[in-house]
């Protein structure tokens, strides 16, 4: 992995003139002017432009604004390996990343390691000299080996943006990767580069990334499972402490909070804090842990041995245990509530479909009524029609208002029914409001029989039976008789 840094240069003078121009693949031109160059009589005659030249490689080229500060890149650091991207023109990244300069300059380097970074941290030159970053930040070389630098060149990874340097000091104050990228306000990659880390099997075991070992839910498992990480090898012997104490109890390890009331301050001093930031306990809890230690207990005789703790604080275990139980307590309210809502939301569609069923069959009914007063309607309204008819077509015969003596049906003229007729209350062919007006057979229906005629075959069936049994009675007493 290399690096790359990025640096504006100045010009301070030149190095040597040219007639023609200068040498576009080893000079930069810092000026020109016309001068004359040949004389007769005391006067020029001859004019010809001459340009000072001077070499991109030249150590009058420096870092500083006058040209001085010297070519970083002309170091044991760097090897004097340096890379020109252009001068005294509009070279490509100019005006983004060397502002006002001369020229820019490109230096690598192949490695770089926490030793070096310290040292150059208090370096002028290395904290002197600097390029602009595609987002408008001046960074110098220092800060380009730390953090990185994008340019229109290219771009170049800083030491610290490698999660595995985190822990490196780089810098003389004794400040780490980890340091440095949270005071340059990237706390976000700190954090993401710290998590990466603290992910890794190396992190796993750093004292460092202790703290993200015991944060976030299920940390208790995680421990359990890996009780040689750092920060897990101080929480289990108290976590196996407290569940001897809670054995018995309704309390578990889990309800005695985060990892800060198990192990107090365990993220203290320096290490890698989460995004969430560190665990703070929040409970206060009371412990008793008595033990009676006696030898000769047959020598107490009578005497009772009483061992108790009295705890009255909101977080002695009596309290806590008054509060798990109603927490379950509600929790069988709420089962219970969720049960009898379900069932009456049963009971509702049972009753709403009872409900329907008897509104629809109350319609019915009154349907069914109500066609058959239409239908007498209709009938009455017919007949009077019909007789309406009749009385004004004929008339009785001259002279004559009553029928014939001894006549047993009325004159044709006649304008009155049959006194024996009910036509025009007749429910002939009217269906009843329980009967289909299509069904026949029954006694009680159209087509049976009638009343009286129902009555004599009850009647006629009673008499038969009472025969018949007076029958056989006669055959069982003959039958006796003849035996003797």
């Amino acid at each position: 992995m290399g690096y790359d840094v990025y640096y504006k240069g100045y010009a301070d003078g030149f190095d040597n003139h040219g007639w023609d121009g200068c040498d576009a693949s080893l000079d930069y031109s810092t000026g020109s002017n016309v001068e004359k160059t040949s004389k007769v009589l005391g006067v020029y005659h001859r004019r010809r432009r001459r340009y000072e030249c001077i070499k991109k490689t030249s150590t009058k080229i420096g870092w500083k604004s006058g040209g001085t500060g010297g070519n970083p890149c002309n170091t044991s650091e760097f090897g004097a390996l340096r890379t020109p991207l252009g001068g005294n023109s509009d070279f490509g990244g100019r005006d983004e990343n060397f502002p006002g300069a001369f020229a820019g300059y490109k230096c690598s380097r192949t490695t770089v390691n926490g030793a070096l970074l310290k040292g150059w941290s208090g370096d002028p030159t290395m904290t002197g000299a600097n390029a602009m970053d595609n987002n408008g930040t001046s960074k110098n070389l220092y800060d380009q080996l730390v953090f990185g630098i994008k340019t229109s060149d290219g771009e170049s990874t800083g030491f610290c943006a490698d999660a595995k340097n985190l822990s490196t000091m780089v810098n003389a104050d004794g400040r780490t990767c980890y340091g440095m990228l949270q005071g340059a306000g990237d706390k976000a990659l700190a954090d993401s580069k710290t998590q990466l880390y603290c992910e890794t099997t190396a992190g796993r075991t750093d004292e460092k990334c202790k703290c993200y070992n015991v944060t976030g839910s299920g940390f208790l498992e995680k421990c359990r499972a890996n009780p040689t990480w750092a920060g897990c090898n101080e929480m289990m012997p108290k976590i196996v402490e407290l569940e001897y104490l809670l054995k018995g109890s309704n309390l578990t390890v889990e309800q005695i909070g985060n990892a800060d009331c198990i192990v107090p301050d365990i993220c203290g001093g320096t290490v890698y804090v989460p995004n969430a930031g560190k665990p703070v306990c929040e409970i206060k809890m009371e412990v008793c842990n008595q033990i009676m230690n006696q030898k000769d207990v047959k020598a107490y005789g009578d005497l009772d041995s009483i061992q108790s703790c009295e705890f009255s604080g909101e977080n002695s275990l009596d309290k806590l245990q008054e509060r798990n139980d109603a927490a379950r307590q509600e929790a069988r309210d709420k089962r219970r509530d969720k049960r009898e809502a379900e069932e009456a939301k049963k009971r509702k569609v049972i009753t709403d479909a009872d409900d329907a069923r008897r509104s629809k069959k109350r319609d019915y009914t009154d349907s069914r009524k109500q066609r058959v007063r239409d239908a007498l309607e209709a009938k009455r309204k017919k007949a009077a029609a019909a007789a309406a008819a009749a009385g004004g077509s004929t008339s009785p015969d001259s002279g004559s208002t009553s029928p014939d003596p001894g006549s047993t049906s009325p004159d044709p003229g006649s304008t009155s029914p049959d006194p024996g007729s009910t036509s025009s209350d007749s429910l002939e062919g009217v269906p009843t409001p329980y009967e289909s007006p299509d069904v026949g057979g029954g006694l009680d229906k159209p087509g049976g029989m009638g009343q009286n005629a129902k009555i004599g075959v009850g009647v006629g069936v009673s008499v038969l039976l009472c025969l018949c049994l007076l029958i056989v009675f006669v055959m069982m007493s003959s039958g006796g008789r003849s035996r003797r």
